[in-house]
């Protein structure tokens, strides 16, 4: 055996993963810096491969300005990047609705750009906090989810939020009449209600928790997920072929 074999692996990984190309990422007002290899940052991301591959001026000087997004929220975005798709998310130590602040900042962040990957680990991880009773949801988050997402094929979360108060108004997760306040004041959520009523059957939406993933029941592990077509879906204890156009 070769002295190199056991390294093999590591080599590949810096090599073709990593690469060795560092941008520079100046986030938020006060540009606070953060370094990501290129190759790692471009293959995670639609948005950040056009801008760092194209012909905008992010290309050919390998940085680039973020003055919209949160630090803490990009940090969250690097350690996922560099922990092999795992969410850095400490569970146990977040607040009940601070927690759920912070997850659907990163889930607007990754549908911003175009990283369907961080919004599958997020989905996942607020779906576990909630149903742990970790997390708390409420209308405010709804609210702020509806207003920074754009559409459900691209967005799953948004058909979370209707099946989690198609589920929640019997449980008194949440009232009547917030429920009401929400279609007021957004007739986007109104209108994702409704579809949600019209497309799928009756009994399981009222009876099943989005917050729980099951096999072979409706809301299975990659039910809010969004990936490109014929993409196979790794969650849950099998592989699950998705069938949502891009």
């Amino acid at each position: 055996m070769s002295a190199e074999s056991g390294s093999g692996l590591a080599m590949s990984f810096c090599r073709d993963t990593l690469g060795s190309e560092v941008v520079q990422m100046f986030v938020g007002p006060e540009k606070q810096l953060f370094q990501v290899h290129k190759t790692l940052l471009c293959s995670a991301s639609e948005f950040f491969k056009r801008a760092f591959n194209g012909d905008f001026v992010e290309a050919f000087i390998n940085q680039m300005d973020l003055p919209e997004d949160k630090p803490e929220v990009f940090a969250m975005f690097v350690a996922w990047l560099y922990s092999n798709g795992k969410l850095v998310f400490d569970l146990e130590s977040c607040g009940a609705f601070s927690g759920v602040d912070e997850l659907i900042q990163l889930y607007v962040f990754a549908d911003g750009k175009c990283c369907n990957a961080l919004k599958n680990s997020t989905m996942d991880m607020l779906r576990a906090g909630l149903a742990q009773s970790i997390l708390h949801l409420d209308e405010k988050h709804i609210q702020y989810i509806f207003a920074n997402t754009y559409s459900t094929a691209e967005a799953p979360i948004r058909r979370f939020c209707v099946a989690w108060i198609t589920y929640g108004m019997p449980k008194r997760w949440i009232d009547v009449e917030d429920v009401m306040e929400l279609f007021k004041s957004s007739p986007d959520i109104l209108m994702e209600y409704l579809s949600f009523q019209a497309e799928y059957p009756v009994p399981e939406i009222h009876y099943e928790n989005p917050e729980i993933s099951r096999m072979g029941r409706l809301y299975k592990p990659c039910f809010f997920h969004v990936h490109k077509v014929d993409e196979i879906c790794t969650a849950g204890s099998q592989g699950n072929s998705w069938a949502m156009s891009d």
